[in-house]
């Protein structure tokens, strides 16, 4: 995460030097870098995934000035960032796609074949993900996510005290990461004040962006998320922390390089980044690890459509009738590999969780399978057997892979061209 972290505000930098001169670009990557989520994420959190998805974010704005002034590997390194998002963490790519599609129109003002470029390098990243979005888009139906989403994010909202006034006025936002910052409170002042004294096109629409991402954080907003669908799938309001630090950021390189004394300005901006951030600096809350003894509460995102209350309940890895007995059991990261020896023909119940991909071979023969509360059950003849419960890729899982596999041959025969032939 560290390295990350890291790589963000390189990318941070690169993409603030295309808007703005390198001063006020290195004090918004400062800013970027020191905004509190940051450290809820590194800290608090422990969110790897997000860490991950959020070093692209920067890089995917970069990679679209590139491919505008006809950089060679501008279309590499757009499809490279958009695969990175979507694979990493693919709610930080949908709750950023707004700020990518203004950005790229009023900011950048592509012309009809940039765009082309664009669309093309979005739908190539799209089949690079595909061994990740295919299954998530057509197998959901399977798991219990939606459900656990809509039951979450109704839980996450700041009061707005909280989220903009600084820790001196509002006390209980004191040293808690989910909050803007006094920097960047002082800086989305300044830029609103230039939104009104300017009153530039793109300016207007940057600054209603943020207050449209302030909106959807605080808990006046939960009415729309009742009525929006698609919010849900953001899980909780509090990630939009990650994009307003983005757009409070470019609103400093344009601020900065706007006013007088700049530099005195710029420093004290890195000082308040400093001052304000040093308790996670000093000592960051670390995630402590714990064992539970419990069984994994119900629902969550981890259930399948088939599991309830009793599929947690504690039984043996292998349950059949009373006139079996189980014998020679053993296992590896998903197999189960055991020995049936019944008098009869016998149900058997394995506790794994039922979903499409397990097979059951009796005797090195494939048999039908099915569920009971959630748990994967099948029936053995009379006599004594080898049962192997295998898992294994579902169709749909490998002709994703397939799309993936063949996309990133395409890719790197792409590169391969533009290195040989060293043209745009």
């Amino acid at each position: 995460m560290s390295v990350c972290y890291i790589f963000s505000g390189i990318f941070a930098f690169l993409f603030f030097c295309n808007i703005g001169s390198n001063f006020s670009s290195f004090v918004a990557t400062i800013l970027y870098l020191f905004v509190p989520y940051k450290f809820a994420n590194l800290y608090t959190r422990g969110a790897i995934g997000e860490v991950v998805a959020l070093t692209f974010v920067p890089l995917i704005l970069l990679s679209l000035h590139l491919v505008k002034r006809g950089s060679r590997f501008g279309k590499v390194f757009l499809m490279l960032s958009l695969f990175g998002i979507i694979t990493s963490h693919t709610i930080i790519f949908l709750i950023n796609i707004p700020v990518f599609v203004i950005y790229f129109f009023y900011f950048i003002k592509p012309n009809f074949e940039i765009v082309k470029q664009v669309v093309f390098c979005v739908i190539f990243a799209t089949f690079l993900s595909s061994f990740q979005m295919i299954p998530a888009i057509f197998e959901k139906t399977f798991v219990r996510l939606e459900a656990t989403f809509l039951q979450v994010y109704d839980s996450y909202f700041l009061p707005f005290n909280q989220l903009l006034l600084p820790s001196f006025i509002n006390p209980n936002a004191s040293g808690s990461p989910f909050q803007l910052g006094l920097p960047s409170v002082v800086i989305s002042f300044a830029f609103a004040l230039l939104v009104i004294f300017k009153k530039k096109l793109k300016f207007i629409v940057l600054f209603a962006l943020f207050v449209l991402y302030v909106f959807l954080i605080i808990t006046q907003s939960q009415f729309l998320w009742c009525k929006l669908n698609l919010l849900d799938y953001s899980t909780y309001g509090l990630r939009f922390l990650s994009v307003l630090g983005l757009l409070i950021s470019i609103f400093c390189v344009y601020v900065i390089d706007r006013v007088k004394m700049k530099f005195v300005f710029g420093v004290v901006i890195i000082s308040l980044c400093l001052i304000t951030t040093r308790h996670f600096l000093l000592r960051p809350t670390q995630l402590v690890s714990t064992v539970t003894e419990d069984p994994p509460s119900f629902p969550n995102e981890f259930d399948t459509v088939f599991s309830n209350e009793i599929t947690y309940s504690p039984i043996n890895t292998v349950t059949a009738t009373v006139s079996s007995t189980i014998e020679q059991i053993n296992s590896d990261e998903l197999n189960l590999y055991f020995v049936i020896n019944s008098s009869n023909p016998s149900p058997v119940i394995v506790r794994k969780l039922y979903f499409p991909g397990w097979s059951v071979f009796v005797d090195g023969t494939k048999t039908n399978i099915s569920e009971f509360n959630g748990l994967i059950t099948f029936t053995v003849p009379a006599g004594s057997h080898k049962v192997d419960v295998i898992f294994s890729k579902s169709r749909i899982q490998q002709i994703a892979d397939l799309i993936t596999y063949s996309s990133f041959v395409a890719f790197f025969v792409f590169v391969f061209l533009k290195i040989k032939n060293k043209t745009v």
